[in-house]
Protein backbone atom coordinates (compact mmCIF):
# COMPACT_ATOMS: atom_id res chain seq x y z
CA UNK A 1 0.00 0.00 0.00
CA UNK A 2 2.13 2.93 -1.39
CA UNK A 3 2.02 5.86 1.64
CA UNK A 4 0.83 3.82 4.12
CA UNK A 5 0.92 5.71 7.45
CA UNK A 6 -1.06 7.99 5.53
CA UNK A 7 -3.68 5.54 4.35
CA UNK A 8 -3.41 3.70 7.68
CA UNK A 9 -4.29 6.93 9.19
CA UNK A 10 -7.26 7.40 7.39
CA UNK A 11 -8.07 3.87 8.26
CA UNK A 12 -8.27 3.79 11.38
CA UNK A 13 -10.41 7.22 10.86
CA UNK A 14 -13.13 6.24 9.29
CA UNK A 15 -12.89 2.41 10.89
CA UNK A 16 -13.17 0.18 7.80
CA UNK A 17 -10.71 -2.18 6.81
CA UNK A 18 -12.05 -3.05 3.49
CA UNK A 19 -10.31 0.04 2.51
CA UNK A 20 -6.90 -1.76 2.81
CA UNK A 21 -7.42 -4.23 -0.12
CA UNK A 22 -8.67 -1.41 -2.49
CA UNK A 23 -5.86 1.19 -2.10
CA UNK A 24 -3.70 -1.94 -2.83
CA UNK A 25 -5.57 -2.07 -6.31
CA UNK A 26 -4.25 1.24 -7.50
CA UNK A 27 -0.27 0.74 -5.59
CA UNK A 28 1.75 -0.18 -8.53
CA UNK A 29 0.08 2.98 -10.58
CA UNK A 30 0.44 5.26 -6.92
CA UNK A 31 4.41 4.06 -7.56
CA UNK A 32 4.70 4.55 -10.67
CA UNK A 33 3.83 8.09 -10.70
CA UNK A 34 5.36 8.54 -7.33
CA UNK A 35 2.09 10.36 -5.80
CA UNK A 36 -0.74 9.63 -3.71
CA UNK A 37 -4.26 9.04 -5.47
CA UNK A 38 -5.06 12.50 -3.61
CA UNK A 39 -2.79 13.97 -5.83
CA UNK A 40 -3.53 13.04 -9.05
CA UNK A 41 -5.13 15.28 -12.08
CA UNK A 42 -8.06 13.03 -13.31
CA UNK A 43 -6.15 12.34 -16.73
CA UNK A 44 -4.00 10.45 -14.40
CA UNK A 45 -6.78 9.13 -12.18
CA UNK A 46 -8.41 7.71 -15.68
CA UNK A 47 -5.13 4.80 -15.66
CA UNK A 48 -6.21 3.50 -12.85
CA UNK A 49 -7.12 -0.28 -12.12
CA UNK A 50 -10.97 0.42 -13.31
CA UNK A 51 -10.94 -0.31 -17.20
CA UNK A 52 -13.67 -2.65 -18.35
CA UNK A 53 -15.17 -2.47 -14.98
CA UNK A 54 -19.49 -2.37 -14.74
CA UNK A 55 -20.98 0.70 -13.90
CA UNK A 56 -22.02 -0.28 -10.27
CA UNK A 57 -18.39 -1.50 -9.44
CA UNK A 58 -16.92 2.26 -10.43
CA UNK A 59 -19.50 4.16 -8.64
CA UNK A 60 -18.75 1.94 -5.54
CA UNK A 61 -14.78 3.11 -6.40
CA UNK A 62 -15.95 6.32 -6.74
CA UNK A 63 -17.27 6.81 -3.54
CA UNK A 64 -14.45 5.36 -1.76
CA UNK A 65 -12.08 7.15 -3.30
CA UNK A 66 -14.60 10.95 -2.87
CA UNK A 67 -14.41 10.02 1.07
CA UNK A 68 -10.75 9.18 1.00
CA UNK A 69 -9.56 12.59 -1.15
CA UNK A 70 -11.83 14.66 0.88
CA UNK A 71 -10.55 13.30 3.99
CA UNK A 72 -7.15 14.39 2.57
CA UNK A 73 -8.19 17.88 1.28
CA UNK A 74 -9.49 18.88 4.97
CA UNK A 75 -6.02 18.10 6.60
CA UNK A 76 -4.42 20.30 3.89
CA UNK A 77 -2.87 17.05 1.73
CA UNK A 78 -4.48 18.36 -1.40
CA UNK A 79 -6.22 20.91 -2.85
CA UNK A 80 -8.44 19.35 -5.09
CA UNK A 81 -10.81 16.34 -4.96
CA UNK A 82 -11.39 15.18 -8.52
CA UNK A 83 -13.95 12.45 -7.55
CA UNK A 84 -16.82 15.32 -6.51
CA UNK A 85 -19.40 14.97 -9.01
CA UNK A 86 -18.87 19.30 -9.12
CA UNK A 87 -15.49 18.89 -10.49
CA UNK A 88 -15.84 15.51 -12.76
CA UNK A 89 -19.50 14.66 -13.37
CA UNK A 90 -20.69 11.20 -14.04
CA UNK A 91 -20.67 11.05 -17.51
CA UNK A 92 -17.03 12.37 -18.13
CA UNK A 93 -15.56 9.82 -15.08
CA UNK A 94 -17.57 6.81 -16.97
CA UNK A 95 -16.10 7.79 -20.25
CA UNK A 96 -12.43 7.91 -19.31
CA UNK A 97 -12.97 5.03 -17.02
CA UNK A 98 -14.39 3.02 -19.93
CA UNK A 99 -17.32 2.06 -18.21
CA UNK A 100 -18.93 -1.39 -19.26
CA UNK A 101 -22.15 -1.30 -19.84
CA UNK A 102 -23.58 -4.51 -17.66
CA UNK A 103 -26.61 -5.58 -19.92
CA UNK A 104 -24.41 -7.08 -22.53
CA UNK A 105 -26.13 -10.08 -23.30
CA UNK A 106 -23.80 -13.51 -24.06
CA UNK A 107 -26.40 -15.72 -25.83
CA UNK A 108 -26.13 -19.82 -24.77
CA UNK A 109 -24.62 -19.67 -28.52
CA UNK A 110 -21.67 -17.30 -27.94
CA UNK A 111 -20.92 -18.38 -24.51
CA UNK A 112 -19.73 -21.93 -26.52
CA UNK A 113 -17.97 -19.78 -28.67
CA UNK A 114 -16.04 -18.04 -25.76
CA UNK A 115 -14.87 -21.34 -24.35
CA UNK A 116 -14.17 -22.58 -27.80
CA UNK A 117 -11.85 -19.79 -27.87
CA UNK A 118 -10.14 -19.87 -24.57
CA UNK A 119 -9.95 -24.20 -25.13
CA UNK A 120 -7.42 -22.29 -28.04
CA UNK A 121 -5.30 -20.91 -25.33
CA UNK A 122 -2.06 -21.75 -23.95
CA UNK A 123 -4.25 -22.06 -20.92
CA UNK A 124 -7.87 -23.47 -22.07
CA UNK A 125 -8.90 -24.60 -18.52
CA UNK A 126 -7.98 -22.16 -16.20
CA UNK A 127 -9.80 -19.41 -17.86
CA UNK A 128 -12.78 -21.35 -19.23
CA UNK A 129 -13.86 -22.36 -15.72
CA UNK A 130 -13.52 -18.93 -14.73
CA UNK A 131 -16.05 -17.83 -17.41
CA UNK A 132 -18.03 -20.76 -17.24
CA UNK A 133 -18.11 -20.53 -12.93
CA UNK A 134 -19.42 -16.89 -13.50
CA UNK A 135 -21.96 -17.83 -16.31
CA UNK A 136 -23.25 -20.35 -13.48
CA UNK A 137 -23.23 -18.14 -10.78
CA UNK A 138 -20.77 -19.51 -8.39
CA UNK A 139 -18.46 -17.21 -8.60
CA UNK A 140 -19.91 -15.48 -5.53
CA UNK A 141 -19.98 -11.55 -4.87
CA UNK A 142 -16.04 -10.24 -5.27
CA UNK A 143 -15.22 -13.68 -6.33
CA UNK A 144 -15.63 -14.73 -2.93
CA UNK A 145 -16.45 -18.42 -3.41
CA UNK A 146 -13.82 -18.93 -6.16
CA UNK A 147 -10.99 -17.55 -4.03
CA UNK A 148 -11.91 -20.33 -0.88
CA UNK A 149 -13.03 -22.74 -3.83
CA UNK A 150 -11.50 -26.68 -2.89
CA UNK A 151 -11.54 -29.70 -5.07
CA UNK A 152 -13.10 -31.30 -1.66
CA UNK A 153 -16.28 -29.26 -2.19
CA UNK A 154 -17.28 -30.80 -5.39
CA UNK A 155 -19.64 -33.59 -5.37
CA UNK A 156 -19.67 -36.13 -8.65
CA UNK A 157 -22.48 -37.91 -7.52
CA UNK A 158 -24.70 -35.54 -6.91
CA UNK A 159 -23.20 -33.26 -9.81
CA UNK A 160 -23.17 -30.73 -6.62
CA UNK A 161 -20.52 -27.83 -4.79
CA UNK A 162 -20.43 -26.35 -2.26
CA UNK A 163 -19.83 -22.64 -1.86
CA UNK A 164 -17.92 -20.69 0.34
CA UNK A 165 -21.62 -19.67 1.80
CA UNK A 166 -22.13 -22.33 3.18
CA UNK A 167 -25.33 -22.97 0.22
CA UNK A 168 -25.16 -26.42 -2.33
CA UNK A 169 -25.61 -25.62 -5.52
CA UNK A 170 -26.12 -27.97 -8.79
CA UNK A 171 -23.26 -26.94 -11.77
CA UNK A 172 -22.98 -28.79 -15.03
CA UNK A 173 -20.99 -31.47 -15.68
CA UNK A 174 -18.36 -29.12 -18.51
CA UNK A 175 -17.78 -26.77 -15.23
CA UNK A 176 -17.15 -29.92 -13.20
CA UNK A 177 -14.70 -31.35 -15.57
CA UNK A 178 -13.13 -27.83 -16.00
CA UNK A 179 -12.97 -26.86 -11.85
CA UNK A 180 -10.86 -30.58 -11.62
CA UNK A 181 -8.45 -29.50 -14.22
CA UNK A 182 -8.13 -26.17 -12.81
CA UNK A 183 -6.88 -27.70 -9.42
CA UNK A 184 -4.18 -29.52 -11.51
CA UNK A 185 -3.27 -26.43 -13.30
CA UNK A 186 0.47 -25.05 -11.94
CA UNK A 187 1.93 -22.88 -14.35
CA UNK A 188 0.61 -20.45 -17.09
CA UNK A 189 1.57 -19.52 -20.46
CA UNK A 190 2.03 -16.66 -22.29
CA UNK A 191 4.93 -14.99 -23.04
CA UNK A 192 6.57 -16.05 -20.75
CA UNK A 193 6.02 -19.10 -18.09
CA UNK A 194 4.53 -17.70 -15.07
CA UNK A 195 4.58 -20.27 -11.73
CA UNK A 196 1.11 -20.45 -9.64
CA UNK A 197 2.80 -21.02 -6.19
CA UNK A 198 0.38 -19.63 -3.66
CA UNK A 199 -2.74 -21.30 -2.89
CA UNK A 200 -5.43 -20.51 -0.32
CA UNK A 201 -6.10 -24.33 0.43
CA UNK A 202 -4.19 -27.13 0.15
CA UNK A 203 -6.79 -28.60 -2.16
CA UNK A 204 -7.45 -24.89 -3.52
CA UNK A 205 -8.74 -25.07 -7.19
CA UNK A 206 -7.36 -21.66 -7.78
CA UNK A 207 -3.66 -20.68 -7.50
CA UNK A 208 -1.68 -17.48 -7.43
CA UNK A 209 1.66 -16.46 -9.19
CA UNK A 210 2.60 -14.79 -5.99
CA UNK A 211 1.42 -14.09 -2.37
CA UNK A 212 1.71 -10.84 -0.92
CA UNK A 213 0.93 -10.36 2.78
CA UNK A 214 -2.47 -7.98 2.81
CA UNK A 215 -3.04 -7.91 -1.10
CA UNK A 216 -4.27 -11.78 -1.49
CA UNK A 217 -7.56 -11.17 -1.92
CA UNK A 218 -7.38 -7.70 -4.58
CA UNK A 219 -4.50 -9.84 -6.38
CA UNK A 220 -6.36 -12.79 -6.94
CA UNK A 221 -9.55 -10.84 -8.24
CA UNK A 222 -7.07 -9.36 -10.61
CA UNK A 223 -5.75 -12.64 -11.48
CA UNK A 224 -9.07 -14.09 -11.97
CA UNK A 225 -10.93 -11.25 -14.40
CA UNK A 226 -8.71 -9.03 -15.97
CA UNK A 227 -7.15 -11.99 -18.86
CA UNK A 228 -9.80 -13.53 -19.68
CA UNK A 229 -11.68 -10.23 -22.16
CA UNK A 230 -8.14 -9.93 -23.78
CA UNK A 231 -7.74 -13.85 -24.69
CA UNK A 232 -11.29 -13.29 -25.67
CA UNK A 233 -11.03 -10.25 -27.52
CA UNK A 234 -14.54 -9.06 -26.37
CA UNK A 235 -13.64 -5.90 -23.35
CA UNK A 236 -17.65 -6.22 -23.16
CA UNK A 237 -17.33 -9.75 -21.22
CA UNK A 238 -16.99 -9.34 -17.50
CA UNK A 239 -18.17 -10.94 -14.45
CA UNK A 240 -21.74 -9.11 -14.81
CA UNK A 241 -22.43 -9.77 -18.10
CA UNK A 242 -21.57 -13.86 -17.46
CA UNK A 243 -23.76 -14.00 -14.54
CA UNK A 244 -26.71 -11.67 -15.97
CA UNK A 245 -26.68 -13.63 -19.17
CA UNK A 246 -26.64 -16.99 -16.79
CA UNK A 247 -29.51 -16.32 -14.83
CA UNK A 248 -31.25 -15.18 -17.64
CA UNK A 249 -30.50 -18.06 -20.09
CA UNK A 250 -31.38 -20.39 -16.84
CA UNK A 251 -34.48 -19.11 -16.76
CA UNK A 252 -35.43 -19.50 -20.57
CA UNK A 253 -34.77 -23.36 -20.55
CA UNK A 254 -35.92 -23.84 -17.46
CA UNK A 255 -39.28 -22.35 -18.74
CA UNK A 256 -39.54 -24.19 -21.95
CA UNK A 257 -38.79 -27.43 -20.12
CA UNK A 258 -41.91 -26.70 -17.69
CA UNK A 259 -43.89 -25.10 -20.59
CA UNK A 260 -44.39 -21.83 -19.23
CA UNK A 261 -44.76 -19.18 -21.29
CA UNK A 262 -42.14 -16.87 -20.42
CA UNK A 263 -42.42 -14.57 -23.33
CA UNK A 264 -46.26 -13.53 -22.52
CA UNK A 265 -45.30 -13.78 -18.79
CA UNK A 266 -42.40 -10.79 -19.19
CA UNK A 267 -44.58 -8.22 -21.39
CA UNK A 268 -48.04 -9.50 -19.62
CA UNK A 269 -49.18 -9.72 -15.54
CA UNK A 270 -49.05 -13.16 -15.02
CA UNK A 271 -51.49 -15.35 -13.33
CA UNK A 272 -49.11 -17.58 -11.53
CA UNK A 273 -45.66 -15.35 -11.30
CA UNK A 274 -44.30 -17.19 -8.39
CA UNK A 275 -43.90 -20.46 -10.17
CA UNK A 276 -40.70 -18.97 -11.65
CA UNK A 277 -39.02 -18.46 -7.64
CA UNK A 278 -38.34 -21.99 -7.85
CA UNK A 279 -36.37 -21.85 -10.95
CA UNK A 280 -34.41 -18.27 -9.68
CA UNK A 281 -33.33 -20.12 -6.61
CA UNK A 282 -32.07 -22.84 -8.77
CA UNK A 283 -29.76 -20.26 -10.10
CA UNK A 284 -28.80 -19.14 -6.71
CA UNK A 285 -30.72 -15.80 -6.78
CA UNK A 286 -33.36 -14.91 -3.96
CA UNK A 287 -36.05 -12.64 -5.69
CA UNK A 288 -39.44 -12.64 -7.34
CA UNK A 289 -40.69 -12.77 -10.46
CA UNK A 290 -41.42 -9.27 -10.17
CA UNK A 291 -37.94 -8.11 -9.81
CA UNK A 292 -36.85 -10.58 -12.09
CA UNK A 293 -38.46 -8.96 -14.62
CA UNK A 294 -37.87 -5.50 -13.55
CA UNK A 295 -34.48 -6.25 -13.84
CA UNK A 296 -34.83 -7.99 -17.13
CA UNK A 297 -37.43 -5.75 -18.99
CA UNK A 298 -34.37 -4.99 -21.81
CA UNK A 299 -33.93 -8.24 -22.42
CA UNK A 300 -37.53 -9.55 -23.51
CA UNK A 301 -35.91 -9.70 -27.77
CA UNK A 302 -33.83 -12.07 -26.83
CA UNK A 303 -36.81 -14.61 -25.13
Amino acid sequence: MYNEQQKFEFISFVGDSSYEEFFDLFEAWERALGKDICNMDINEIANLATQGLAKKTLDLYRKKLFTYIEWCRARGLCKINQMDKRVTPDEFLYEIWGARDENYYISPEYLDEIIATLDKTDNPYYFSSIVLSCYENIAGENWNNLMHMRVSDIDRSTKTIKLKDGSRRKISDRLIYLLGKSADVVELASQRITKLDYCMYPDSVWRLPVAKSGNVYPRFRYWLSRPIANCIGDDKITKSALERSGLFNHIKKRSREMRYDLLHDMISRPRNGKKYNALLEEYGYHLNFAAFKNQYKDWVKYV
